[in-house]
């Protein structure tokens, strides 16, 4: 469930179908038209674990957990977009 990254900059990108609010590790973050958001992080060296939850108008919600290691970049794991 760890993920290992080559680079402290990181793209996290994905859909919200009908949230009416987005946070990324309690952040305010904006979709498009059709949902979509693309938010680049700088993580940090070690362990890191990004919250991206949402809300939608009738009060359900949802909340994902990525967890991520940086290693200075001594990764051997290609480049990753995560969702």
């Amino acid at each position: 469930d760890w993920e290992t990254v080559p680079a402290s900059s990181i793209v996290v990108e994905g859909v919200a179908q009908n949230a009416a609010k987005l946070t990324m590790n309690e952040r305010a973050i904006y979709t498009d038209e059709e949902g979509r958001f693309r938010e680049t992080l700088l993580v940090p060296i070690g362990y890191t674990i990004i919250k991206v939850a949402a809300n939608d108008k009738f009060g359900k919600s949802k909340q994902v957990l990525i967890h991520i290691f940086y290693e200075n970049g001594k990764s051997k794991d290609s480049r990753r977009t995560y969702y």
